[in-house]
């Protein structure tokens, strides 16, 4: 966080496992009933659009997607930076997109966080 922008899940592991919105990470060397904290940056995360109420399927490198809500979006001059209410528990994601991506304030849209991309610390 101190060089840039960061998104943070909070979940506990399990099993090796820490289960979140976004489907489960592997916790290895991580012992059971760990909080932990799941990090990445928000030019990693992908958006997809709503289709009828669905999002895209799972896969083994972007997980489960979740569903969230464009709360903002605003142009910094190279980037596009859309804050996400996160209809799982209220959070808000930042995602940052190439060039001018301005979705509509209340748009459903689809996240996944490529797990190659992320980092999971003890809380």
């Amino acid at each position: 966080a101190f060089f840039s922008d960061i998104n943070v899940l909070k979940s506990q592991v399990n099993g090796a496992l820490a289960e979140t919105p976004f489907g489960q990470f592997l916790a290895p060397g991580i012992a059971d009933r760990t909080d932990v904290d799941i990090v990445f940056r928000p030019q990693h995360v992908r958006i997809d659009f709503d289709r009828a109420g669905k999002g895209p399927l799972p896969t083994a490198t972007d997980g489960v997607p979740a569903r969230a809500v464009v709360k903002r979006a605003r142009y910094l001059g190279h980037e596009s930076l859309v804050e996400f209410q996160m209809d799982y528990d209220g959070s808000v994601l930042k995602v940052t997109v190439p060039r001018v991506f301005l979705p509509e304030v209340g748009r459903v849209m689809w996240l996944t966080v490529p797990r190659n991309r992320c980092f999971i610390f003890p809380a």
